[in-house]
């Protein structure tokens, strides 16, 4: 509901959440606002995980624990 009444630029997402997977939550953002960017963040290296994130749109996708400078760079770049 939020992102339907606010204009969102980008959203930092965990794929590992109480309530909601973040993977289920970046498909479901896709099928209704696809113009808002994602940066995941997660302690799952998985190759398959990263890769079904960066087909579903994230822009970058940063491994826990999660270096600061790693971040800037991340935030920089987008």
């Amino acid at each position: 509901n939020f992102l339907g009444e606010h204009h969102i630029d980008l959203i930092f997402l965990y794929i590992n959440m109480p309530v909601k997977n973040g993977l289920e939550l970046l498909t479901e953002l896709r099928a209704q606002i696809e113009a808002v960017d994602v940066i995941v963040i997660s302690a799952a290296s998985e190759l398959d995980v990263i890769k079904k994130t960066l087909r579903y749109g994230a822009v970058e996708y940063l491994i826990k624990p999660l270096e600061f400078e790693r971040f800037q760079t991340a935030l920089s770049d987008y």
